[in-house]
Parts: C-alpha cells; sequence; structure tokens
C-alpha cells in the first residue's frame, strides 16, 4: 500500500507542477504588453487560490476569466509602482555612480534603499487579493500597508520571494538569462503558490472549499 501511495503522490504533485506551468506560460504572455503585468498577476493569485479551493479543472479559462476583472483598477496600479521602482532605481544608480565617494552620497543611497525595501514590502500584498477586492485604488493600497504592519514577517518574505529574480539577474553573471527562461515558465507560478500559502497561512487570504467568497 505504501508504494501505491506514493505512486500517487507523486502524481498529484507533478499534475500540480504542470497545472502551474501552464499557468507561468499564459501569466508570462499576457505581461508582454508591461501594463498588463498588474492584471496579469492578479489573476494568476485568483486562478492558484481556485486551485487551493478545488477549482482545479478548466484552470486556463479561469485565469482568461479573472484576467479582466478590475482591469483598470489594477493597471493604474501597476503603473504606480512602475513608476516608483522607475524612480528608485534611477535613484540608487545616480548615487551609486556620481556620489559614491562621499558620506552624503553613502547616506542618501541607504535612505533610499531602506525606504524602497519598506515601501515594496508594505505594497506585497494588493496583487494577491486584487481580483477579489472590492476596495477602490487607495483602499487597496492602504489595506496592504495596513497587513504589512501586522504581519512584518509575511511582509518581509513575500518580498524576498517576489525579489529574487530581480536579485538573480543584477547579482548572479548569466543570471538574466536562467531568470528569463525559469521564471517564465515555471518558478513565477511556484512562488505565487508560495505566497498564496503565506497570506492564507495568516489569514490575509481566506480559503474555502467548492466555494469563492468576496475578499472584502
Amino acid at each position: 500500500m505504501r508504494p501505491l501511495a506514493s505512486s500517487d503522490q507523486f502524481n498529484d504533485i507533478m499534475s500540480r507542477i504542470g497545472d502551474l506551468a501552464m499557468l507561468n506560460i499564459v501569466w508570462a504572455l499576457c505581461c508582454l504588453p508591461v501594463v498588463t503585468i498588474g492584471a496579469s498577476t492578479a489573476a494568476l493569485f485568483e486562478t492558484i487560490r481556485g486551485i487551493r479551493e478545488g477549482h482545479d479543472t478548466h484552470i486556463i479559462r479561469r485565469f482568461l476569466k479573472a484576467f479582466p476583472s478590475h482591469f483598470m483598477t489594477n493597471t493604474a496600479l501597476t503603473l504606480i509602482f512602475g513608476a516608483f521602482l522607475t524612480l528608485a532605481t534611477f535613484d540608487l544608480w545616480y548615487l551609486s555612480h556620481h556620489m559614491s565617494g562621499s558620506s552624503t552620497g553613502a547616506l542618501a543611497y541607504g535612505a533610499v534603499a531602506t525606504i524602497t525595501l519598506i515601501a515594496t514590502a508594505g505594497a506585497g500584498f494588493v496583487f494577491p487579493a486584487a481580483s477579489r477586492s472590492t476596495r477602490p485604488l487607495r483602499g487597496q493600497i492602504a489595506r496592504s500597508y495596513m497587513l504589512a504592519l501586522r504581519h512584518p514577517a509575511t511582509a518581509l518574505a513575500t518580498w524576498c520571494i517576489t525579489a529574487a529574480p530581480v536579485v538573480i539577474a543584477l547579482a548572479v553573471p548569466g543570471g538574466l538569462a536562467f531568470v528569463l527562461f525559469f521564471w517564465g515558465l515555471l518558478f513565477s507560478g511556484v512562488s505565487a503558490w508560495i505566497i498564496t500559502a503565506l497570506l492564507i497561512r495568516v489569514s490575509i487570504l481566506t480559503e474555502t472549499v467548492n466555494r469563492t467568497p468576496p475578499e472584502d
């Protein structure tokens, strides 16, 4: 009986990996216009929540149904976060290249890096809950920061998982190609699965079987 159980468990794991790989590829394709990254990411998290709730059939159809949900709000969130990250990246680049030799430059670099970390970690709960949230844009951001203050360890873990491909791409030789291939094929879906599990564990997201209640 044990070998049979192990075989069934292995098949379930491989089936789930296959589901995540399919979702990952669809997510990557829907991210290509760039401004749709938020809508695509929200749909990825919503579909994964559905899988955890027992809705593990027609997952691509579920993703495509979730993708246009709150599309304008998710697009606005993408533009806001994109503008902030672009500005923060430019500031860090400028400080490291033009003020690296001064104590003022080092202090400013540390301040910008800290603000960027806090801002991005605080916003890490927005897209996982976006597809079921009825809150306006400002309310979703405010709720994410409030939850981050209540659950700092989860916020930091979520940030580390999300930032991992960026760190690898920038710090590891050949990391960009590695990230483009593996995060475009599977690891984005796996990361979203882990983050969803973390948020459910601390009740930031709810998980019910055979029904999908509204988040807010």
